[in-house]
């Protein structure tokens, strides 16, 4: 077909001599091809065609002589027939696993064989056959013992490889050992039948290995219906309506005929001691007298034999429960024996038998009977057991310590078996008499509200939110009923404590319960609004507080201390009035008005008020720091932001106010706060208005701090916060019409971040601080004459000289600090606090999840509320739709920092997820999100902003294979680029490095 094809154009005539000549690839050599233009390659395998090259010579005539012609001495055809009758194997694999092992030892045990497949083949069906019959071998490799117990056994073909020789198995690795499924048996073995059915399997040479193939699925198969039908007769045990076992089926009952009293063994003795004084047929369990060791007990029943005739009755529960022995005394003439008495003994001891019901019937009942009513676990444990008989233990041991109390208090049925002690408690004297039944007219005449989730007889108190105003209610009562104003001493009145004492207590297993008298058959209650999550600077942040009070209390005559927070927003309504959001309580009110307001949980406008507590220095830390006058700013929330600026003007104003009849004002300000963005002290918008504060009141010292993330509640300024409340209780706000303009713009905006861009905002900014911590802000007076910012130290001078800034906490003893008198003027760094510390959680973690902290395991990432920098959160494994949501759930409500747990322990998603713990605010972005590839824009490596990013030198590019992104601002602060892996070079040639060396000769004679 070729040689008509190459010769369409040409003037030769069919019939003329051709002399054919190939060239096989990757040679120079033309070989002659004995048939000639006759010769035909369609016997060739694809493969064996290896050639490259046809030439077509036309002859003229023959040679004249054969003489001339020269013998071929290798016929290329004939190669090509001979390399296509060769068996080959299929490839071998690089060992990186054992499963790759298991391959190559199968390959050999083929090749020892002398099996292989026709080159073309070998790499398509008998590559296809390894592997699955790899597959098969590898799943039951170390689970040749569990098919033995099944009288399974493995091939003795496949018994010849290497390591079943070694009785060792390939899979020898720590890793978690599987049990087998029978989904996965019946797969691998469809797999390997679906290669056994194809041709060469038919040949005569594969019989052995094709009849060991088949005996392996047959023992694949074996073991996946002994699997099915194990599970099938499970899922009918569990989904019956009675117990497996039953004392109808599992039980027996044989005689024992008596022996020579003398012949009794030893320990067959207290039984017939203890039998002789029973009259016949009372049941006797054997279980008292039966030996610990399992073997001896099994002697002891096959040789239970005593001097009186007895019934043995057993019964076996099956599993691990064992087998319970009855036995009871009849008659040895068998004539006089009562079967009516044996019966009936029978029917006694199955009915001392313990009850076991099935899980099914227990999830049923309890499924349905808690609809009907909302009933505590244990009680309804408690009905099951006792109405269906179930002997079942429960699941721990706290549960059962519940149900025998619980089972105590019913089967007594006496409501006053727990005697409440509370009523021994406290004075018996009556000169209060006069105030109780006051206070009980006033509890009769309103009504007390009763909590919605319990159900008992102790009310709750909602009407007043503190002891002292029901104080003051009670007290005015009794002035108006005895028209004495103030009243008179004649009537005397408790104390706050010894009131709220007269209550019954909050939580009845707590210490402070026995102080309680239950005088009062009510609670008194407040809602608990501060929930706390842990950090790991909590105790750093205490230490910092007590070096606060004890510098404060050092130089109280200078010193202003200042606790300072901000209150939860109130709402303002817009078209009706809406409730602050505090607890609404009963108030008085005329007959016909109704007392309403809306209760919206969104609204535009609200009420930010911001509380300052001037402190009353104390001489020393055993006194009080909580005394001392309060100063409250209302700010709106819209117009007027919660700002740090904003925050040093009202300090300064609640300053001058203060100390306005004193002559000048205080030197030192310390300012102690939550720590919010607002008051973050390092943030810059914080530093500069603290520095503002400091130039504008001319203070020597102003020093700020904040408390741990989380612990606003370690803020002594929240304790004013329920005062607050009772301004704001029954409470309700709208604001006033504003102008149509106005008011058009103001209803297309529904947000604060679309109010707030058409405000008019002011930005004052400043460069330099003296020292500044994560924790506490410092700013000093330089005391120079010449200095253009600062004015004179209003201080004496040598007051102001043996001033040192608050030391940082510096460790001493294990999870303790050094006292303030020890570190105080010294100076100490930031080393030791938790979050700036090489904390070895993540080594931890680690060990648990090796491999996690890398960029292929990223999933998402999330922003530190207080550096704005992204961390990575990494899991092993991807999250599912639902584990997504959930976690997007979680975060949502979530204000992360740097350095603290992403979830709480008890998560679902907890075990899965991780998070560095060893970060803190002034680490750099982690190194993987760099790799990742989901990443989205690239960030700065030190701040982790996305804008104003420089561009590498070409010198640094050639001499590194990573750089991380830099921007300008962190370049003008000093950082630089952060570089990873250099290249390497290859060493120059003898030629160029000697031209290198010329030329450097030159450069230095010049």
């Amino acid at each position: 077909m070729i040689f008509p094809f190459v010769t369409a154009d040409s003037e030769y005539v069919p019939g003329e001599n051709v002399k054919v000549e190939i060239q096989v690839k990757s040679t120079n050599t033309w070989h002659n091809v004995v048939s000639g233009i006759n010769g035909s390659l369609k016997l060739c395998t694809r493969e064996e065609q290896n050639i490259s090259h046809i030439r077509f010579t036309i002859q003229d005539e023959y040679p004249k002589s054969s003489s001339s012609i020269v013998p071929s001495t290798y016929n290329a055809f004939n190669e090509m027939m001979n390399a296509a009758s060769k068996k080959v194997l299929p490839d071998s694999k690089l060992t990186t696993n054992r499963n790759d092992h298991l391959y190559n030892d199968l390959l050999a045990l083929l090749r020892s064989n002398n099996l292989g497949w026709e080159y073309g083949t070998h790499n398509i069906a008998g590559k296809s056959f390894v592997n699955k019959l790899t597959s098969l071998l590898y799943y039951l490799d170390d689970k040749h013992q569990t098919l033995k117990l099944r009288s399974l056994k493995i091939p003795t073909f496949f018994l010849q490889l290497p390591l079943y020789q070694q009785n060792t198995y390939y899979k020898n690795g720590s890793h978690h050992k599987t049990t087998l499924k029978r989904k996965d048996l019946e797969f691998y073995a469809d797999k390997l039948e679906e290669c056994i059915l194809e041709p060469w399997a038919s040949k005569l040479c594969w019989n052995q290995v094709v009849t060991a193939s088949l005996e392996l699925c047959s023992v694949a198969r074996t073991y996946a219906n002994y699997l099915e039908t194990v599970n099938q007769h499970m899922q009918r045990i569990q989904l019956a309506s009675a117990p497996a076992r039953s004392p109808e089926n599992n039980s027996n009952l044989e005689i024992r005929t008596p022996c020579a009293k003398n012949a009794i063994k030893e320990i067959y003795l207290p039984i017939a001691e203890h039998i002789k004084d029973t009259s016949e047929y009372e049941i006797i369990s054997l279980e008292e007298f039966l030996p610990e060791n399992k073997e001896k007990r099994f002697f002891y029943l096959s040789n239970l034999t005593i001097d009186s005739t007895i019934m043995l009755y057993r019964y076996h529960h099956g599993n691990y429960l064992g087998t319970l022995n009855f036995i009871w005394k009849i008659l040895e003439d068998f004539e006089l024996r009562d079967d009516t008495k044996n019966a009936q003994a029978i029917i006694r001891t199955q009915s001392l038998l313990p009850q076991f019901f099935i899980q099914y019937m227990r999830r049923y009942m309890f499924a349905k009977y808690s609809l009907i009513t909302k009933i505590i676990l244990s009680v309804l444990r408690y009905l099951y057991h006792d109405l269906v008989g179930d002997s079942s233990a429960v699941d721990n041991s706290y549960s059962a310590e519940v149900d025998q109390r619980l089972r105590t208090m019913l089967e007594l049925g006496d409501p006053e078996i727990c005697i409440d002690m509370c009523k021994n408690n406290g004075f018996k004297g009556t000169k209060f008499d006069e105030f109780w039944n006051e206070m009980e007219s006033y509890f009769s005449e309103n009504l007390l509200s009763v909590h919605e989730r319990r159900h008992s007889n102790i009310l709750y108190l909602p009407s007043f939110i503190s002891v002292r105003d029901l104080r003051e209610s009670i007290v005015e009562r009794l002035e108006n009923k005895h028209n004495e104003h103030p009243l008179s001493n004649n009537c005397l009145v408790p104390s706050d404590r010894w009131i709220s004492y007269q209550f019954c207590p909050k939580n009845n297993w707590y210490k402070a319960s026995t102080q309680y008298t239950g005088r009062f058959q009510i609670k008194y209650m407040v809602q608990t609004r501060q929930l706390r999550k842990s950090h790991i600077d909590v105790h750093y942040c205490q230490a910092i507080f007590k070096y606060i009070q004890q510098f404060a209390s050092k130089c109280r005559q200078y010193t202003c201390l200042i606790f300072a927070d901000d209150k939860h927003k109130v709402p303002i309504g817009e078209e009706v009035p809406t409730s602050t959001g505090v607890r609404n309580k009963k108030s008085a009110t005329l007959k016909q008005t109704e007392l309403s307001a809306s209760d919206h949980d969104f609204t535009k406008l609200s009420i930010t008020s911001s509380v300052s507590l001037f402190t009353k220095i104390p001489e020393d830390l055993t006194q009080s720091f909580y005394v001392g006058q309060v100063y409250i700013a209302l700010k709106d929330t819209t117009f007027q932001a919660s700002s740090a600026l904003r925050h040093a003007t009202e300090f300064y104003d609640s300053i001058e106010q203060h100390y306005y009849n004193a002559d000048s004002l205080p030197e030192i300000i310390i300012l102690y706060t939550d720590g919010g963005p607002d008051h973050r002290c390092n943030f810059g918008s914080v530093q500069v208005s603290l520095i503002s504060l400091f130039l504008n009141g001319d203070f020597d010292l102003v020093i700020a701090a904040r408390t741990a993330p989380f612990h606003s509640w370690a803020n002594p300024a929240e304790r004013i916060m329920s005062i607050l409340n009772l301004g704001f209780q029954n409470v309700a706000l709208q604001r006033e019409q504003m102008s149509e303009e106005s008011e058009f713009i103001f209803q297309k905006l529904q947000t604060l971040d679309a109010i707030h861009p058409e405000l008019d905002k002011s930005i004052t900014t400043m460069n330099q601080l003296l020292k500044r911590n994560l924790y506490q802000d410092f700013v000093m007076k330089y005391n120079r004459h010449n200095c253009k910012v600062c004015r004179k130290v209003r201080m004496p001078y040598d007051d102001f000289q043996s001033l040192s800034f608050i030391p940082d906490p510096d460790h001493w003893k294990t999870d303790h600090y050094k006292e303030f008198e020890i570190i105080y003027g010294k100076p100490t760094l930031e080393r030791f606090r938790p979050s700036a510390m090489n904390i070895t959680i993540d080594d931890e973690i680690g060990e648990k999840r090796p491999g996690q902290f890398v960029n292929t395991k990223i999933r998402r990432t999330i922003t530190c509320e207080y550096c704005g920098k992204m961390r990575c959160i990494y899991s092993n494994i991807a999250l599912t739709n639902n584990e997504e949501i959930k976690l997007q759930t979680t975060l949502d409500g979530l204000y992360y920092s740097c350095g603290s747990q992403l979830l709480p322990e008890d998560h679902e998603l907890s075990e899965h997820l991780s998070i560095r713990l060893n970060l803190t605010c002034d680490s750099p972005i982690e190194s993987t999100y760099f790799s990742w590839r989901l990443k989205r824009f690239d960030i700065c490596y030190w701040c982790g902003e996305s804008i104003d990013l420089i561009e590498p030198s070409d010198t640094l590019k050639n001499e590194w294979k990573t750089i991380y992104p830099l921007c300008s601002f962190c370049k003008n602060n000093g950082k630089t680029w952060h570089k990873r892996a250099p290249k390497k070079f290859n060493q120059l040639s003898s030629t160029e490095e000697s031209s290198k060396t010329n030329t450097t000769n030159k450069k230095q004679k010049t």
